[in-house]
């Protein structure tokens, strides 16, 4: 007795040699390696608008990557007692984890095209919170008086958002929202 599986076992007709539905069974896979490259390449990106900046022309959006599970244990596993000294340790948390999964900056027209959110190069590479933090900043109304990047993430984010898209990119590392929540 094997262990393969044929097709009266699923409940399946055998399709005969000359059958079209043999030639559909014989082609389900062809090209697939191209289509799961294509997934693996969108679900590798977490695209997110930013609600301040979603105007008519475009929507300002950042593209956020997976974090690695060390950052997140070291951002969120805080003692009870640094938790009672620093309030918004949480917060904080969320803000570094924002500033760390950052892989760009960038405006989407309505029709899709994407450009670097930086007035002088639109074609160039996406700016990040971390490393362009200036670049973006400069883009921005009165952006001369943000100070550093996690000002600027502060900036570009109320406080609820900052926990709401740290939360959102936690589950798209593959964790739930238990981390950020403290537990």
């Amino acid at each position: 007795m094997t262990n393969e599986l044929r097709d009266d076992d699923l409940g399946l007709q055998p399709a005969a040699p000359s059958s079209p539905l043999a030639d559909m069974r014989a082609g389900l896979f062809d090209g697939i390696e191209d289509e799961i490259a294509e997934q693996e390449e969108e679900f590798r990106w977490l695209n997110l608008t930013i609600d301040k900046l979603d105007l008519p022309r475009f929507a300002v959006k950042v593209r956020f990557g997976k974090v690695p599970h060390a950052l997140l244990r070291r951002l969120f596993d805080v003692p009870k007692k640094k938790q009672r000294a620093q309030p918004d340790w949480d917060l904080q948390g969320a803000v570094t984890l924002l500033l760390e999964a950052c892989q760009g900056v960038f405006a989407e027209t309505p029709d899709g095209d994407r450009y670097a959110f930086n007035r002088t190069a639109p074609d160039g590479e996406w700016p990040t919170f971390a490393d362009d933090w200036q670049t973006i900043a400069a883009n921005l109304p009165r952006g001369d008086e943000i100070t550093g990047p996690r000002a600027l993430i502060r900036r570009l984010y109320d406080d609820g958002q900052i926990l709401v898209t740290a939360t959102a990119v936690q589950r798209h590392s593959g964790y739930d929202e238990t981390l950020l929540a403290g537990n």
